[in-house]
């Protein structure tokens, strides 16, 4: 299927850290992104995060990228980690970073609305 330049040809899926996704969601809004927020859990702190999911027009993918590297910065937070030691489990905190987002992006075959 052949797409013009004005129709949604690419679908990009951001992992979000929860607190960084209404912030997300209202840019994405104000911009005119339609996009869907998908709830999610996992990774290494198994921290809520939110998969939001955008249909795009390629000639809008550099604008896309920015507007979520714009709302989802990462940042340095402590969190407890427990460490296995030979007889018994100790919990450490440790300095990780958090937020940002991960994005995937990818050709459509097809979008339709119904």
């Amino acid at each position: 299927m052949t797409m013009t330049a004005g129709e949604n040809d690419r679908l990009a899926i951001a992992v979000v850290q929860d607190a960084d996704a209404m912030r997300l969601s209202n840019a994405l809004n104000d911009a005119g992104f339609a996009h869907t927020r998908i709830p999610t859990r996992g990774g290494f702190l198994q921290r809520a995060s939110e998969a939001i999911m955008v249909a795009y027009s390629h000639t809008r993918h550099e604008t896309l990228m920015e507007l979520i590297a714009g709302q989802c910065q990462t940042r340095s937070e402590m969190q407890i980690v427990s460490l296995a030691g030979d007889t018994m489990l100790l919990a450490e905190p440790v300095e990780v970073e958090v937020g940002g987002a991960t994005v995937f992006t990818m050709e459509l075959e097809r979008f339709v609305r119904l």
